[in-house]
């Protein structure tokens, strides 16, 4: 690990450079404000998310959950997401920008916190190029434009890293306790965290060997996490049991069922491959880059006879996803490549420093490769290309048509999806999330025609998913009961159908 004792000339001029590195991410992140709303597509989750936090919110004492029946989600859904975009929602009003731009800013967040965390572990160099190449990324880009917990899971997993790092480096007490409480209160945002709760303890294993299991900074940041433990359960538990255990035997127990629980055999591997090579697949030339970044971190670590944290941190919580984490969505990327990204600008510092009085061109070769190989040139084209064909793939276009065709203030079953275009005041919908009854079915065996009579809407919005759903459990139900009175085709948004409901039969 690198060594924090600097001289004092040292230490300006790395606070000089630290001010920079803030000043070009604020203007990185202002250059991507014109595109949040362009790109990506919105996803149903976003809906979900942003509803939970304006009724968390406090802002629209009326507002209502998407989920009549269940009401408010005690495992997900809160935390300091809720904290930061509730914030958001109470000072720049509800809207798909507004919730976007929170997720931007813990985007920013996360590039700082991987640069403090690899100049702690690798030195500035790496921390620098760390920066570069994860700003460029997939994973970044499309998790900083979109409502979801990913983006704060990682910069809090970062930030956990170099409280961690700067504790040991400095014997300060009070950095090991922040970074347990950085992981507690990750957790709170979302479960995944566990996974990465090894990652950090295997600092002080690398620090001080077996001598950690009694060293005092381990046993604060084992406090930290006890802290964020007891937070998450008078937050969360304690005020209704049964209402959590209910949601966790659904949530874990059914839809989000443990792979290792769930399947037989080499399914799980399979399905964790899977996820990986979807992503990777057409990605030839930076699967190679990551790759050669775990294999110099390996070498690295054989040689110096010293433990990694991150690299036997990252296979632990590839494991743990393998086996405990059954959505194998792209979007959880983010969480593995900072680590990733670390231990490739560690392999390219290397060679840079090697090189001698060839830095200009190492420099410049760093920069053709953050550009070339992690896809800077695909991935901002895809935002550009949204941008300049705005109108098509506008989120406000597609919700505007449906608004003007189901009176304000109705009662609706719809896809998520829609819900913040739908629900900005002063145009109130009476709002349930159509896959409610996903849960229900699943869990008391309610079909299509007994959830519809039970919630008595005016009026259906199905898009093409939710469309099948509904004619594979009973084709001619919506025709038998429900007038079409518009649909709308958009880019990304599929055909989307409105239906004005009769008196459904019982």
């Amino acid at each position: 690990m690198s060594s924090a004792l600097w001289p004092s000339a040292a230490k300006r001029a790395a606070a000089r450079s630290d001010w920079l590195l803030v000043g070009a991410v604020v203007i990185f992140l202002l250059a991507h404000l014109p595109f949040l709303v362009a790109w990506p597509a919105v996803n149903g989750d976003e809906g979900r998310e942003a509803n939970a936090f304006w009724v968390a919110s406090g802002v629209d004492p009326s507002a209502q959950s998407l989920d009549p029946i269940f009401q408010h989600d005690p495992l997900y859904k809160g935390g300091l997401q809720s904290l930061t975009t509730g914030l958001s929602f109470r000072f720049l009003g509800l809207g798909l920008f507004q919730g976007r731009l929170v997720s931007l800013l813990w985007g920013g967040a996360l590039l700082i916190m991987t640069f403090l965390a690899g100049r702690r572990l690798y030195g500035p160099t790496a921390g620098y190029l760390a920066v570069l190449f994860l700003a460029v990324s997939q994973p970044w880009l499309v998790s900083s434009h979109i409502i979801r917990p990913d983006i704060m899971v990682a910069t809090l997993v970062m930030a956990s890293l170099y409280c961690a790092l700067r504790g040991l480096q400095e014997n300060s007490r009070p950095w090991h306790f922040l970074a347990g409480l950085c992981m507690g209160l990750s957790f709170d945002i979302h479960p995944n965290t566990l996974a990465f709760m090894p990652m950090v303890g295997l600092c002080y294993l690398a620090h001080d060997g077996w001598r950690a299991v009694r060293s005092r900074g381990a046993w604060l940041y084992i406090a930290g996490i006890a802290f964020g433990a007891l937070y998450y359960i008078a937050i969360r538990i304690a005020p209704d049991p049964g209402h959590f255990m209910e949601a966790f035997q659904y949530w874990i127990g059914v839809d989000k069922r443990p792979p290792a629980l769930a399947t037989r055999g080499g399914s799980a591997i399979d399905a964790e491959l899977g996820r990986w090579t979807q992503y990777l697949g057409h990605r030839y030339v930076e699967a190679v880059l990551l790759g050669v970044g775990v294999v110099t971190a390996a070498i690295r670590s054989v040689r110096q006879r010293r433990l990694d944290p991150l690299l036997l941190g990252l296979l632990i919580s590839l494991v743990v996803f393998t086996v405990l984490v059954s959505s194998k969505t792209e979007y959880y990327m983010i969480l593995f490549f900072p680590m990733l990204i670390l231990m490739v600008a560690a392999a390219l510092s290397d060679i840079g420093d090697r090189m001698q009085g060839a830095r200009f061109l190492a420099s410049i070769m760093v920069v053709c490769m953050a550009i070339g190989v992690m896809g800077f040139e695909d991935n901002y084209r895809d935002v550009v290309q949204a941008a300049s064909d705005f109108q098509d793939r506008d989120y406000a276009a597609i919700t505007g048509e449906i608004q003007a065709v189901i009176p304000a203030g109705s009662k609706v079953i719809a896809p998520p999806l829609f819900w913040i275009g739908l629900s900005r005041p002063p145009y109130y919908l009476d709002y349930v999330d159509f896959y409610v009854w996903e849960r229900i079915r699943r869990e008391q065996q309610v079909s299509w025609a007994q959830f519809v009579e039970q919630i008595n809407p005016e009026y259906v919005v199905l898009d093409s998913k939710a469309k099948s759903d509904v004619i594979r459990t009973n084709q001619r139900f919506m025709e038998d009961n429900a007038d079409l009175v518009a649909s709308f085709r958009h880019v990304n948004y599929t055909r989307v159908e409105v239906w004005k409901m009769r008196k459904v039969a019982r």
